[in-house]
This record gives structure tokens, sequence and C-alpha cells, in this order.
């Protein structure tokens, strides 16, 4: 039905749908490049966004640790207990790629070699069940090993808190585990698989990282390494697949697999160590995540649908269970590709891989990246602290239970079991303790978090220029997905010999629908995230989604 309207109020319907349009194209590119990324600086924003600043939270580093203070109490705390601690510093040197392959930001940092010291702590004890850790009298043929990563993002400073105080609580075991609720009993397992195991702690995997935070510059948001590269995008599996709102300012996976120094100790302390166990902590929500990150659903193997009743027991004791327990793919609310989680499971078979997600809050202010990721009070911050530290001692408490660990371990538990190798094959795992029989997860559809895994995205396209700045990539960073803009005006086709002409009424009609069926489905895109997109930092205005990994 068609309705008369005056001029006048045809213009002022015309205003109106641009409006809509260009707040419709605003948001759209906001949730493009939000993704975990940074949105160009608009004109006139500068104020604006320093104004915001002064709003946002800011680490009080009367009870945070700066980095100087992280490796001042961790350097003291192998020094008090060298017997069984050992403090490890791998030096490594990664040739540059060239200042046009970076984004502006970090085009200094690639100009030169970029250079990293990663420390690493490893713990081999004797924990008794009075008196403090010893060092370990005899060799064991068949011993635990794990490795635990911390601060793999920067702006996620409270994994460095975590993984200081999982040390700091170890010289006083078995008090802690008092003190946390555990049972004589539970301690008392707990002891025995720690006496049984060796342990490496990464506490602050991305130093240059965190020295952009706490540089002059203080980037609240800073995720990626000195040189601009996402480690957690860095690793061999799926590496440089795209989705379609890939934003290469906040999860450009580097110009190589395995490019950066950060990846590439990892894989050769694993490599190196052969852990049985390796646990990844990242803050933006409360989830414990298993394989696969870049698919939507679990991988073909028993002992995954072992790993995640050992989580969902933890969520119950440790989050009253609101934590997210599944595939990180599907958990998270979007595919990631190149991790460090999908490398370790299916390149380095490591048997245990998990991603934690420790902290977020998604009532803070918009712009407040800082209270986004880390709780910001000191009662708060002990809170998460002594939650996650629980988690931790959980996690050993259930670990006799996985199929995947030494026959040292899972002959802690009670029952008959075969004490053998784990089967290889399809099934990598067929049996638990107790003669169980785990079904193969191909003959259940659904698998055991009832979404089958997702296929593998389609093969990408060339890359187009890039959509976030003036000059295009370089090609370094490899392949994009995702639609191509093209199309006519709607003025080309009206005046097009032969084409249709359309009353402005109609047109109008038409971009007032779109405008708002867009502004819909970004809202509904945004919850399907996970949460709201962010602008967080003051100087360059870097926009990301709740989600830590």
């Amino acid at each position: 039905m068609m309705v008369a309207t005056s001029g006048g109020a045809w213009r002022w319907l015309l205003a109106a749908g641009a409006a809509l349009v260009l707040l419709s194209a605003t948001t759209a590119d906001a949730a493009s490049t939000v993704r975990r990324g940074r949105a160009p600086l608009a004109a006139g924003t500068s104020a604006l966004s320093a104004a915001r600043s002064l709003r946002a939270s800011q680490p009080d580093f009367s009870y945070y640790m700066n980095t100087e203070a992280v490796w001042s109490e961790v350097s003291q705390l192998v020094s008090e207990n060298r017997d069984w601690m050992q403090l490890d510093v791998v030096k490594k040197t990664a040739e540059p790629p060239g200042a046009d392959a970076c984004q502006v930001q970090y085009r200094e940092a690639c100009k030169d070699e970029y250079s990293i010291e990663a420390k690493i702590v490893t713990v081999e004890a004797d924990f008794p069940s009075s008196g403090p850790p010893r060092a370990r009298t005899g060799a064991d043929d068949d011993p635990l090993h794990m490795y635990f990563i911390y601060g793999e993002h920067a702006r996620e400073l409270v994994t460095v808190e975590l993984g200081v105080a999982v040390l700091r609580s170890l010289p006083d075991l078995p008090a802690p585990l008092t003190r946390l609720g555990f049972t004589a009993e539970e301690s008392a397992t707990i002891l025995a698989v720690m006496s049984r195991a060796t342990l490496k702690i990464a506490p602050m995997e991305n130093t240059v990282g965190r020295a952009r935070l706490e540089g002059p510059t203080k980037a609240l948001c800073e995720r990626k390494n000195g040189r601009g590269v996402d480690i957690n995008r860095n690793f061999e599996v799926d590496w440089n697949v795209r989705e379609i709102d890939y934003d290469r300012n906040e999860e450009f996976g580097g110009f190589a697999k395995l490019s950066e120094p950060e990846a590439q100790v990892d894989v050769e302390v694993v490599r190196a160590f052969r852990p049985h166990v390796v646990l990844n902590v990242h803050s933006g929500m409360e989830a414990m995540f298993t394989p696969w990150d870049h698919q939507g659903g679990a991988p073909d193997d028993p002992a995954v649908a072992v790993q995640k009743g050992i989580l969902d027991e933890i969520n119950a004791r440790t989050c009253d269970g609101r934590c997210v327990v599944s595939p990180g793919g599907l958990g998270v609310g979007y595919l990631a590709h190149g991790t460090l989680t999908d490398h370790m499971y299916k390149v380095e078979k490591v048997p245990l891989v998990s991603t934690w997600e420790i902290y977020g809050d998604w009532d803070v202010p918009v712009d407040d990246c800082f209270g986004m990721f880390n709780p910001i009070t000191r009662d708060g911050l002990k809170a998460v602290i002594d939650q996650w530290l629980r988690a931790t001692f959980l996690l050993m408490l259930r670990l006799p239970t996985h199929p995947g660990m030494p026959a040292s371990i899972r002959a802690l538990v009670d029952g008959p079991g075969d004490s053998g190798e784990p089967e290889t094959g399809d099934t990598v795992y067929k049996h638990l303790r107790g003669g169980a029989t785990l079904t193969p997860l191909r003959d259940d559809p659904e698998g055991p978090y009832g979404t089958a895994p997702a296929t593998q995205p389609p093969a990408p396209t060339a890359a187009p220029a890039d959509a976030h700045g003036s000059e295009p990539d370089s090609g370094n960073d490899g392949p994009t997905q995702g639609p191509q803009p093209g199309g006519d005006s709607w003025d080309d086709r009206a005046s097009a010999g032969g084409g249709p002409r359309h009353s402005w009424p109609a047109i109008m009609a038409v971009v007032l629908v779109v405008a708002v069926a867009g502004m819909v489905l970004i809202r509904m895109r945004r919850r399907r995230r996970g949460g709201p997109y962010l602008p967080v930092n003051s100087l360059e205005l870097p926009t990301m989604r709740r989600a830590g990994s």
C-alpha cells in the first residue's frame, strides 16, 4: 500500500535512512575489526579516546606484580628451593621479516632481529604428607610430565598472577591444600601425583608484549608479541586459515608457521620434555576447553571425553557450574586457527591439552580493557587466584583417571586396570581403569558434547587489499576468506539502458529495511560471539571481543 507523503517528509525520511545506513556500516566495520583487533583511528577520535581512558581501570601495581616483581619473586622462590626448583633462561632470536610486513605500530620492531628470553621453572620434588618438599631421591621410571603456560597474551595479567601463585604454593604443601578445602585423602593423592611428576611452568610467556603494556604507551589492550604477532595463532594446525571477520591487527598469525620465538620455545620444550599435560591459561571469560579450536567439535578420541569429565568436575567444584566446558571452537563462540592447543594435541600428541579462561567481566564499560580481562580489586584478584589454584590441584587430583597418563599415575586409583601403554590406531584409548570400555566417538554422530565435529573450512581465496589501512598487505600474511566487495550502485542500475528506474520512496524503504536488518544481525552476531565488541585503548583505540584465547 502506497501512502502519500510530502516532499519535506521524504527528505526527513531520506536523512534518517542515510543515518541508519551509516550507523549500520560503522557498526559492521567495528564488528569485523574488533575481532580481537584494532579499529583504524578515525579523525577526531583521539580526544574522545583519551577522555574514555580516564574512566577505564588501570592495573594497581600495589597488588598486581609488574614484570620486575614477577621475576624477582620467581628468582627468590627458586633460590630458596634450589634442591628441587630450577630456573632456565632460553634465548631465542627470529630474523626480521621486513618493516613492510608489519602493521604501522610494530614497523620499527620488524626492522631488526626479534629476540626474547623465555624463563621456565622446573619443579621436581618429593612432597611428603608433612614437612617441606625435598629433592627427589631415586629415578622414577615412569614420571608424569606437565607443562603450564601463563601470560601468552600480554593484557591478561591475572594469568601471570596465577602462575606465580602456583609456584608460591608448592614450598608450603600440604598446607595450601587444606586451606583450599581438600580432604586429607584428596591431599594425599595430590601429593602422590606431585611426587611422581616433573612440572615445568612458564610464568610469563609474552614478556615483550607485556613490556608494551607497562611501557609509556600503556597499551592495556596489548595481546600480541613485540612485533605484532598473536602467539596463539602461530602454530601449525590450520595456520593462516581465516574467518570472514579476520582482522590481522589482532589475530595476525605470523610470517610463517612457528615464525615467532615464543612459539618456537614452546615446541622445543614439548619435544624435549614430552609432557602428558599441557595447560594454556588465558582470561576473557570463565571456561575450560578441550581441542579443537579450529573446528566446532571434539577430536575422535575417547580420552577427550574423559578429559571433559575431569573438567566438568572442576567446573562443579570451583565455578559452581558456570564455567563453559567444551571444545574451544564450540564454547568460545568462534573458530581459532593456528592455536597452541590444537598443535600440541595433533602434532605433538600430548594426551591432555586444555585452554583455561580464568576471568572475564562483561559488565565493565566498553572502554575498560584492563577490567574486562582482569579483576580490578585486591579482594577480587585474591578470589580468582584461589578459585583457579584450587582448580589446578583438582586437575592433578583427577589425572589418575585419564588413560593417557603414565602407569605410575594411573596406579594411584583403586580397582583393576591395564597398566600397559595406550593402544594406537583410530581409537587411541579403549579402556579406562576398572575395565570400563569407551565407545569410539566416531560411532556417536553427536559426539560427547552434543555437536558433531565441524568440517574443514573451504579453501581460501586470494587476499584482497588491506581493509583497515591505506596500503595493501604485503602478502606475507597469506590468504583470506569471505565475500568480495563489488556490484553497481542504485544510480548505475537505474540509469543503465534498459534497466528499471526506481522511485525514491521505494529506494528509501529498501534502505531502511536493510539498515534495520543489518543492525539486528550484528547484535545477534555479537551475542553469538559471547559478548559485545569493545573499543579500549586510549592511544590506538584497539577493539576486541571478550575472549582471551
